[in-house]
């Protein structure tokens, strides 16, 4: 059986996996080829919803969304990925340690990290107020 390992389940990763199963399902492919996602955490975070208050209705469970299509989800964060070996290294919580799975493709939509820069004004960034000082209305 074929393989194809997802590494994140942000947009970009979860697109990369869904657009794989129906692709799957469309040639008939079921039992030829097994799409895995590899993410740290047991949901999809809406990024572009993070400043609300109450976080718990940005976060979807993966479960929901890849089990109808059959698409397999390993908790873990990928660590190493060897690419003549065709192989990704996964460090997860469980008493097995580091898990080794075989890709016959490989999709790296790990996301992204915000950088600040060391700065004396590093507080003042992405202040509404220091970028526009009538941003409020009162």
């Amino acid at each position: 059986m074929k393989r194809i390992i997802v590494v994140g389940a942000g947009f970009a990763g979860l697109w990369a996996a869904l657009g794989a199963a129906k692709k799957r399902q469309e040639l008939s492919q079921d039992n030829a080829l097994e799409i895995v996602v590899i993410n740290k955490t047991l949901y999809h975070d809406i990024r572009v919803r993070n400043y609300e208050d109450d976080l718990e209705v940005t976060r979807i469970p993966l479960k929901k969304l890849l089990d109808p299509v059959n698409v397999k989800i390993i908790i873990g964060e990928a660590q190493q990925m060897n690419q003549d070996k065709q192989t990704v290294i996964v460090a997860d919580e469980s008493e097995e340690g580091n898990l080794e799975y075989v890709y016959d493709r490989l999709v790296l939509a790990a996301g992204s990290q915000l950088y600040y820069p060391n700065s004396s004004s590093r507080n003042l960034l992405n202040s509404a107020p220091v970028l526009h000082p009538n941003y409020f209305i009162s």
